[in-house]
Order: structure tokens, then sequence, then C-alpha cells
């Protein structure tokens, strides 16, 4: 038994689903199901009762959870506490791609100054891919991106589920297409405007897209911008569509300033906190991963 089974299995008690698990874990799910095997092996105990729509505890399983769980948090204890000397500090960098330094980090942060109150943060903002060479530049201990960047040393934990909206000008032709039904292919027949390269969103929309089998090569990219309020400001005034955060999208949608598409199969990414693999988090970086960790599963945002 070690910590890398209890850690699936408590993952998969929680999510009660094996493959949701497994990408949290960045683990394939017949990793994740060996995992149970051997632990069931172990124990000469069956942990978990599966249907094909469900995955549930037995009553040898709970009793199994509620020890993993004391291991794992007694695990993270003594990580916190020898940290060394020189990484106490009270100072914390977090480098954040835009949707989260805009519009997670304003609500979660707040929320940890009372709790932490010596810790002094900077903030830094950057596409995914600048959050991840800040990360490993050293010039931040904690990153949060709107994708994962395959190549890097990094670690990485799924934060949330971001969705991704189409968002057009208010004008009567885009309202008559609001009133029907529309395509995903009649829309992406307009001029777009896109992210930046190196974004999480550019990148995640570009697959979204790919997947609903709309080829790059079709769409008519009129510009690429890295601002939010730029390009939302632009789509205002026609210059084209665009795709990004409903997050980044609301206010504006709310107000009657632009209108939101959103596909028949919804548009999603995942967003991810990210630290360097092979480096333990000074103290207080430790703490605020906990803690906004903690935040997200015990709030709908």
């Amino acid at each position: 038994m070690n910590l890398i089974q209890l850690e699936a299995f408590i993952r998969v008690a929680d999510s009660g689903s094996f493959s949701q698990a497994a990408r949290e874990l960045f683990l394939t799910q017949p990793t994740v199901s060996s995992h149970i095997s051997g632990l069931e092996k172990e124990l000469n105990a069956r942990l978990f009762v599966r249907t094909t729509k469900s995955v549930s505890l037995t009553d040898q399983g709970r009793i199994l959870y509620r020890y993993a769980y004391k291991i794992l948090e007694l695990e993270k204890k003594i990580l916190q506490e020898f940290s060394t000397v020189e990484e106490e500090s009270d100072s914390l960098t977090i480098a954040a791609s835009t949707i989260p330094s805009q519009y997670i980090l304003p609500r979660v942060v707040p929320a940890f100054s009372v709790k932490y109150p010596q810790v002094q943060f900077s903030l830094l903002e950057n596409d995914s891919e600048g959050v991840v060479k800040k990360i490993l530049g050293d010039e931040a201990e904690i990153g949060i991106t709107g994708t994962r960047l395959p190549g890097y040393p990094c670690h990485y934990q799924m934060l949330c589920r971001d969705r991704l909206v189409i968002i057009t000008p208010d004008t009567g032709k885009f309202r008559e297409w609001k009133e029907k039904s529309f395509s995903l292919e009649e829309l992406m027949r307009e001029p777009v405007i896109m992210r930046e390269e190196g974004s999480g969103t550019r990148k995640e929309a570009e697959n979204y897209l790919v997947s609903q089998g709309i080829p790059l090569s079709e769409i008519k990219v009129i510009a690429s911008i890295s601002n939010q309020e730029t390009i939302k400001q632009s789509v205002r005034n026609g210059l084209g569509i665009s795709i990004i955060s409903s997050w980044a999208a609301r206010e504006d949608v709310q107000e009657g300033r632009i209108l939101e598409f959103s596909p028949r199969e919804e548009m999603y990414r995942e967003l991810y906190l990210v630290r360097r693999k092979g480096r333990n988090l000074p103290k207080s970086a430790r703490a605020f991963w906990d803690f906004i960790r903690d935040f997200f599963q015990s709030k709908s945002v």
C-alpha cells in the first residue's frame, strides 16, 4: 500500500467516478483502476460497488476512507512542517492567466487574507504559457493556467471548470439567429477575434472547433488580441465575433451590450493550479494552494 494508491482511492470515492479521478490525477483510467485493484487485493476487501452508472463505497470502503483521509492529511502537515527556514516567507507571488487573474483571484485573495493576514501578495498576469515560464524561472511560486502545457516539468492540479461562449454584436442579424436554432458552422463563418497565441482560451477553443468538424484553416481570424476588454469592445463595435470565458462575458451580456451563444455541445475548459515539479512550496504558498483548492470544492463559482 502506498500514498499514490490512497490518493487514487480518495479521488474515486469523492468524485464517484474512475474517469473523473483519472482526470484530476492526470493518470489514465486503467492506471487508477490498477491502484484500486491493488488495494483491494492487499486488503482482501471489496472497496467499491460498481455499476454502469455509478461508483459507491462499500462498508469496508468507508472504513478505509476514514483512515486514508487522515493519512493524506498527515502527509500534507509533514510537508508543511519540514519546509526549510529559507523557504519560510510571508510573501507570495502568483502568476495567473487572464481569466483567473481577473475573475478568480479577486474573490479568493481577500478570503485568504482574512485567515493569513501576514502574507503579502504579488500578482503577475500573463497567458498560460507565460505563467508556466514564470514558474520555471522562479518568478512565481504558484500559477493558475487555462490549459495544461505538455513538455514542461510542472505539476498540475485541476481547480475548476470554465465555460466558454461565443459572443457577437447585439444586432438584428444576431438577435434573429439567437431566436432560431443556429448552427455552430454558420456562426463560425463570421470574422473571428481570437485570443493571442499561448492563451489557454484560444488553445481550448481551437481544440473544441476541431472536435466539432470545423477546420481551423476555414476560420477567418480578423484579429488576435490579448486583452479581454479590448476583445469585447471590438465585438460591440462590429469587428467580429469571439470565443471567451462566460465569466468575462457575463456583465456585458446582462447589460445588453453583446449577445452570448452556447453551442448545443457546450464548450468547457479546465483551470489548473501549477507549480514546479520536484520543489517543495514555501509555507505561504502551500497554505494558498490548499486554501484555493478547498475554496472551489466548497463553493459554486
